[in-house]
């Protein structure tokens, strides 16, 4: 069986980019493994890499041999390397089984598709899939204690269902191309494995939910037990402690020296011995001090500092209880030699005040005290299982598994506060990156465990699955009690391990009850393909064999009752497929005739000659006896005819042949109503006008000329023949006459347009001549400047050329009658919008005026008048706007007084000044006479 349908040709870049790709992926992957292979110190994880970094190097190598055409051999190289090196990986990792069986066989069809020839696939598959199995078989049976991917319960999991995904839509993506007894294999397969599978899934995470709940359980009774021990030490050594204190001896000892007494050392040295030997092993000190804190008896005998030396904190806690009255302990504190220690001190009362105390008595213990009580209680969850005992720091105190982690950090602490414990005794003064387990990931579990939670899965080498309670006698403190996963799950793996070969005897059965219920079902219908398909090549004498009467019979049956009628059917197929192309070809003559009017409404602008080149067009292609064009007159009352191809057409034509809207003939009808009019027998449609100059018509047809929602005319088209006219003439012709209508209104405009543009020059040259005539009236400057290579100086006068250039509006050259004295001279007009308002004239040495030197100055000639205009409607403009400056500041100043004699004053004195007049009068009178009539 194949996984994918036969691959196509060849080509060497899709092959060279997979052998590339799978190279940086195995790449990638074997530094997944290396970093914390090396990180961790796991050989298995090295050694691993090390096989993934040989497949990457089988996948460079097979690289190079594709880059040199060598396809197959590359592609061999690699599903080698893969199918021989990938499953030996299980046996130094465990849980890629399941990867492998999916994913080796994924890879090695995806190789060989891009690489080998078709009938390779198969083979390439099959190796792919005895060595997905292979890996699967190590990785359910290889030895115990193997290394696990990092974050495996995670990574595994969705690597699985991301490959299980991929190889679902691959199947489906080219399930189409498979042949039938391959999908019947494949549904058989996937419908069996699936349920399987799900089944055992399903079984092993129940299995294994049990069991974790169970561990959580004999975890947290055990890690109670340990919690207890250690409260039951605080509080059983307090007591006792305060019991030790209150001797009669030890009391009458100290309230002799408080009260200045002489005392006897000697019974009382010896009851602190006594004391010791309770449990000399962790006991390292027996002291009663007074109540200044100074040593004054210890067991055994040497000096002491004041409270032990212990830091001023604690010597206030110490003090603060024997003023109180009350017994203290300290948490593990560290002596001057960084051993760890744990005071204990209860105060000693006056032997006749019992409510004075005049001293303390203080037991010191060896911080190992509470590494032993946690050891003792290793196992007591089951095999492997251990505790620890952290503070509120989370400093371990205690650690019955990695005893080289004792005072230290679980993770690093803020600086800050990892100085202030070492400024306390509470860590050893060392630089924290000695001091520190850099568990993290533990240190954030044991923060946010909770009573009502206490339960937690932590690490990945292996898992540790573990419950936390908190000491009664340590505020913050914090007992855990951890085991493998892998200890507790081992049922899990045995039931995984017993369940594979059933899994794969399973797939076997299947696939071999499978391939014969495909070979049953599919060959007859394999056999019944083969035989349609020469039927449908042609051969129409075969018949289908039918041996069954179930469905495939009966689908026989029908196939031999179809091919009699196909045989029935083919004889006169042929006579209709013959019209069938005629009809054809006269549509693909009229669709011809429509793209060339089209292509002649774009060309031709002249409308009688487009007239004249449709109705011949429609004679030509169609075969038509008659055709003509009529347009209505401005009235709207008759339309006249414009051109027609036939000879009596052309004699109308001449004669002025028109028909009045409305009254006269089919195109009188149609011009009125706008409304197409056929007349397939023209002796029995008495709309019909015969013209003797067409009297052999028999049917017509006239279509309306439409352009912007208004009838402009019509289309005229007569045979000879009756009934000459069908759909598609019908069409094409409208289209025809559409495309004509929108021709003709075209023209109309673009005459409108052209007429408009004329006037719109004539009006905007006259403007600017009569312009640039007030301006050289009004300008008191040179009407013209000359340069002769020296400086520019004023023309004022105009050379003959340059007048009979700015005349003429033309181009004029003038060669001198001796050319080497005076050169030759070029004058060459200045105009704007059809008016010439200046010249510019050269004058060049020889007899010769160079064509490119006439362009060159007729360009500037051009540009110099636009720029001319420019400064000319400037001036204008800033003329103007001194004009209004002018009157707004008279008008304001009259506005400034009602005073009629000031107003007069002012708008005089205003109007000299701003307009520098020397004499300037105003004056009113009325006509008397004319005031008189008036009144």
């Amino acid at each position: 069986m194949s996984l994918s349908s036969p691959p196509p040709p060849k080509n060497k870049k899709p092959a060279l980019l997979t052998a590339v790709a799978l190279m940086l992926a195995h790449l990638l992957l074997a530094a997944v493994l290396l970093i914390p292979g090396i990180q961790f110190g796991v050989l298995e994880m090295q050694i691993g890499s090390g096989i993934i970094l040989g497949i990457a190097l089988a996948c460079g190598a097979g690289a190079v041999l594709i880059q040199k055409d060598r396809l197959a051999q590359g592609g061999w190289l690699m599903i080698g390397a893969i199918i021989l090196l990938t499953p030996p990986l299980s046996l130094f990792s465990s849980g890629l089984g399941w990867i492998s069986l999916i994913a080796i066989p994924l890879v090695v069809a995806w190789v060989a598709r891009k690489t080998l020839p078709s009938q390779h696939f198969p083979k390439a598959v099959a190796l792919g899939i005895i060595s997905g199995t292979g890996a699967l078989i190590i990785d359910t049976y290889g030895p115990a204690g193997r290394a696990a991917m990092p974050q495996s319960q995670f990574i595994i999991p969705a690597i699985a269902m991301i490959l299980g995904i991929v190889a679902i839509a691959t199947i489906a993506h080219n399930f189409r191309h498979y042949r039938l007894q391959t999908k019947l294999l494949i549904m058989f397969l996937l419908v069996s494995l699936v349920l399987m599978g799900l089944l055992v899934f399903f079984n092993n995470r129940e299995t294994r939910e049990s069991l974790i709940e169970s561990a959580n359980q004999s975890l947290l009774s055990a890690g109670t037990q340990t919690r207890n021990r250690v409260d039951a030490f605080f509080q059983d050594t307090e007591t006792a402690l305060q019991s030790e204190a209150r001797l009669s001896l030890i009391r009458t000892y100290l309230t002799s020296i408080a009260e200045g007494q002489p005392a006897q050392p000697g019974n009382v040295s010896v009851a602190l011995a006594t004391l010791h030997e309770k449990d000399p092993t962790h006991i390292r000190t027996y002291a009663i001090l007074d109540r200044s804190g100074k040593v004054l008896l210890s067991y055994p005998r040497q000096f002491y500092l004041p409270y032990m030396g212990v830091n001023q904190e604690y010597k206030n806690y110490m003090r603060n209880s024997m003023l109180a009255g009350l017994p203290y302990y300290t948490p593990v504190l560290f002596d001057e030699n960084d051993r760890p220690v744990i005071f204990f001190v209860a105060p000693i009362y006056h032997i006749s005040q019992a409510n004075t105390p005049v001293g303390l008595l203080l037991v010191q213990y060896d911080g190992s005290i509470l590494q032993d009580l946690v050891v003792g209680q290793n196992g007591l969850a089951g095999p492997e299982s251990f505790g620890i005992l952290v503070d509120e720091d989370q400093i371990y105190l205690a650690n019955g598994q990695h005893p080289e982690l004792l005072y230290k950090t679980v993770a690093p602490l803020p600086p800050e506060r990892f100085e202030h414990l070492v400024s306390v005794g509470r860590l050893p003064d060392r630089p924290q990156e000695k001091l520190t387990a850099n568990q993290e990931e533990l240190s954030e579990v044991l923060s946010l465990a909770t009573p009502a939670e206490p339960f937690f899965t932590f690490g990945d080498q292996p898992a540790q699955q573990a419950a936390v309670t908190w000491l009664d006698s340590q505020v913050g403190w914090q007992v855990g009690f951890q085991q493998p996963q892998e200890v507790f799950l081992t049922v899990v793996r045995e039931q995984t391990r017993n369940t594979i070969p059933l899994i794969l005897f399973s797939a076997v059965i299947v696939a071999a009850a499978s391939l014969g219920a495909a070979r049953v079902i599919g060959a007859p219908i394999s056999n019944l393909t083969e035989l349609v398909e020469r039927i449908s090549a042609g051969d129409l004498s075969i018949q289908v064999p039918v041996t069954t009467k179930d469905e495939i019979g009966r689908l026989a049956a029908a196939f031999n009752a179809m091919t009699a009628q196909l045989r029935g059917l083919l004889g006169g197929l042929e006579d209709q497929i013959a019209a069938r192309t005629r009809e054809l070809e006269r549509q693909a003559v009229q669709l011809q005739t429509a793209a060339q009017v089209a292509r002649d409404v774009s060309t031709l602008q002249d409308l009688n000659a487009l007239l004249d080149r449709v109705v011949n067009l429609i004679h030509d292609r169609f075969g038509f006896y008659h055709a003509g064009v009529f347009l209505l007159d401005e009235r709207q009352e008759y339309a006249i005819l414009q051109a027609a191809n036939s000879e009596g057409g052309k004699e109308m034509l001449r004669r002025g042949h028109q028909l009045k809207v409305g009254e006269t003939g089919i195109v009188g009808y149609v011009t009125s109503r706008g409304e197409p009019r056929i007349a397939l027998d023209v002796d029995a449609d008495t709309t019909h006008f015969a013209h003797p100059l067409l009297p052999e018509t028999r049917s017509e047809m006239a279509l309306p000329l439409i352009a912007g929602g208004k009838i402009i005319g019509a289309l005229d088209v007569q045979s000879k023949e009756a009934n000459a006219f069908d759909e598609s003439d019908i069409a094409v012709l409208q289209v025809l006459a559409d495309q004509l209508a929108i021709a003709i209104e075209n023209s109309r405009l673009l005459t409108e347009v052209r007429q408009t543009v004329d006037e719109l020059q004539a009006a905007y040259g006259a403007t600017t001549r009569e312009a640039w005539l007030k301006w050289t009236r009004r300008a008191n400057k040179p009407i013209g400047y000359r340069y002769r290579g020296l400086d520019v100086e004023p023309a004022p006068e105009k050379t003959p050329e340059a007048i009979l250039a700015i005349r003429q509006g033309q181009v004029i050259t003038k060669v001198a009658a001796d050319p080497a004295k005076t050169g030759s001279t070029l004058a060459i007009p200045i105009q704007l919008r059809g008016q010439t308002f200046g010249a510019i004239q050269l004058r060049i040495e020889g007899d010769e005026i160079p064509p490119d030197l006439i362009r060159l100055a007729s360009v500037i000639a051009d540009r110099l008048a636009t720029a001319l205009e420019s400064a000319r409607l400037y001036e204008e403009v800033q003329r103007r706007a001194a004009q209004e400056k002018i009157s707004s500041e008279i008008a304001a100043r009259i506005r400034e007084t009602l005073d009629i004699n000031t107003i007069m004053k002012t708008a005089v004195q205003e109007i000299g000044q701003k307009l520098e007049l020397h004499d300037i009068a105003i004056q009113i009178e009325l006509n008397e006479d004319a005031a008189g009539d008036k009144d």
